[in-house]
């Protein structure tokens, strides 16, 4: 389970990033908000996912 969720965050934090490398067709000014949303939320759930894989520490 614990692997599941370290890779299921690695995954969500890079399509966080990766969401910024695809252009936005017609360059429309007024979706740069709920990009910016939704990957705000992609990368905080990707690196919490992230942190309970990789389980407690000692």
């Amino acid at each position: 389970m614990r692997v599941l969720l370290a890779v299921l965050g690695g995954a969500l934090t890079l399509a966080a990033f990766g969401l910024w490398l695809v252009p936005v067709s017609g360059g429309m000014p007024m979706l740069f908000l709920p990009k910016l949303g939704i990957s705000l939320v992609m990368l905080i759930a990707g690196m919490c996912f992230v942190v309970v894989g990789r389980g407690p520490r000692g």
